[in-house]
């Protein structure tokens, strides 16, 4: 089964200062990140990725945004607010340069319009024709296609809840 790129390859890694607050204070932890589908996982080292569980995982959700800090509430330069906005909660992500906080902003987002655009689709799945006489060519395998069923475009996909999403 074909997968989109953003799937199945890292969307961007690299070095991100992350905030987190301790005691009550703000301290903050450059880690190496990985962001790879809506996840984005967080390693003291570049060399830890694939030897040992992420120290950081941030989930992203479809009700997140991401945007530049504003000056009065952070000081510290290039630096990206992500609020989101279900549960109210934020946090800061800062970078080296204005350069790399431009590239994380740019795919932060992206991955957020995926989460929307390809969400609800992923939790459906396309049921291949069980029958002997079934031809590759066929539809590619939907089972239940019809070019009459305007109204409901997913109606030759079924959920399920033991099939593994994507």
């Amino acid at each position: 089964m074909a997968e989109p790129t953003c799937s199945t390859q890292p969307r961007s890694t690299g070095f991100i200062h992350l905030q987190q607050m301790i005691s009550g204070y703000p301290a903050w932890t450059r880690l190496w990140c990985v962001l790879r589908q809506h996840h984005l996982r967080c390693w003291a080292y570049p060399e830890d990725v694939g030897r040992q569980l992420p120290v950081k995982t941030v989930d992203l959700t479809k009700e997140m945004s991401v945007e530049n800090a504003p000056r009065l509430t952070m000081r510290r330069p290039n630096t990206l607010l992500i609020k989101d906005h279900e549960t109210d909660s934020e946090f800061f992500v800062s970078f080296e340069s204005k350069e790399e906080r431009e590239k994380w902003a740019t795919v932060l987002r992206q991955a957020i319009v995926d989460l929307k655009v390809w969400k609800e689709s992923s939790n459906y799945i396309i049921q291949k024709q069980s029958s002997k006489f079934y031809n590759e060519n066929d539809f590619d395998g939907l089972s239940g296609y019809s070019p009459y069923k305007r109204n409901n475009p997913l109606s030759q996909y079924k959920h399920t809840a033991e099939t593994t999403v994507l």
